[in-house]
């Protein structure tokens, strides 16, 4: 799971329980809690999972404008793409060659970065296998949600 604009909406005193709660890892790779010392161990940058043998990295990121439209206090976000391209170039560096990226930056700007990000280090860009899913389904909001694969 990763964070989006709301979840600072109450503060980050309002956020950190709601970390502790989880029982899933928080993957945001653009923020940096250095100000915010309370945030520390509650996210993770990314994550690796083995599925069917197959090591698969997660990323995930958030709106920098989060700032302006929500309460993140001294928490420091960094561009998504900057932020991106350093972690995925890691993951991809050690042998990872399947990334799933959780974005909450807005649909127009989930496809930017997309191609900014991951286009220059896969052979093939598999993409918006969610939305491609849920439009197969009939749901028409499918584009207040975005889930990316890329291969």
């Amino acid at each position: 799971m990763t964070l989006g604009n709301h979840e600072f909406d109450d503060s980050i005193a309002g956020l950190t329980p709601f970390l502790k709660e989880q029982t899933v890892p928080i993957v945001v790779t653009n923020i940096n809690h250095t100000k915010v010392p309370e945030m520390g161990g509650l996210y993770v940058k990314s994550l690796i999972k083995e599925v069917d043998g197959r090591l698969i990295g997660l990323v995930g990121y958030i709106t920098p404008d989060t700032v302006d439209i929500s309460n993140p206090e001294q928490l420091i976000f960094i561009e998504e793409v900057q932020a991106l391209k350093e972690e995925v170039t890691k993951l991809h560096n050690e042998g990872i060659d399947i990334i799933i990226a959780l974005g909450h930056s807005g649909y127009e700007r989930d496809l930017e970065i997309a191609r900014l990000v991951f286009t220059n280090l896969f052979k093939r860009l598999r993409g918006w296998c969610l939305l491609t899913c849920l439009r197969d389904l009939g749901i028409s909001s499918f584009k207040q949600m975005s889930f990316s694969v890329f291969i």
